[in-house]
């Protein structure tokens, strides 16, 4: 439904609204039993992407951002490379209007914690 309406750019609020407490067990939960855990973690990981991408198109930054954060790293935890670059993609996208505590929390995603050549000088210094 988000993947269509993010197509179509249709109105989603009230729909979101209705939803909301589904959408917040679905962020927290995964699905019990009903799939195996890495189909569950790509379906949270797909739905994670579409409401940031809504989010963030809508310009509703914040919420957009956490979306994507979770996404990546749902994505990650199931080592789906494809979809960690259309992460990647759109945070680039909106990278200039992202808060510096995002972008710290995106790099640690990505890169596991400080930049190589932080890591590097670290290394370093120890020697």
């Amino acid at each position: 439904m988000m993947k269509a309406a993010n197509k179509y750019r249709f109105n989603m609020d009230e729909t979101l609204r209705h939803f909301k407490q589904e959408i917040e067990k679905c962020e927290n939960n995964l699905a019990d039993g009903r799939y195996n855990r890495k189909l569950a973690m790509d379906r949270q990981a797909n739905l994670m992407y579409e409401l940031a991408y809504y989010y963030l198109v809508k310009e509703e930054f914040d919420k957009g951002f956490v979306f994507l954060l979770k996404s990546i790293k749902n994505y990650q935890r199931i080592n789906n490379e494809k979809y960690i670059l259309e992460c990647v993609t759109l945070f680039e996208r909106f990278r200039k209007v992202a808060h510096e505590d995002i972008q710290v929390q995106y790099q640690t995603l990505l890169l596991g914690g400080g930049s190589y050549e932080e890591k590097s000088s670290h290394i370093s210094n120890c020697y």
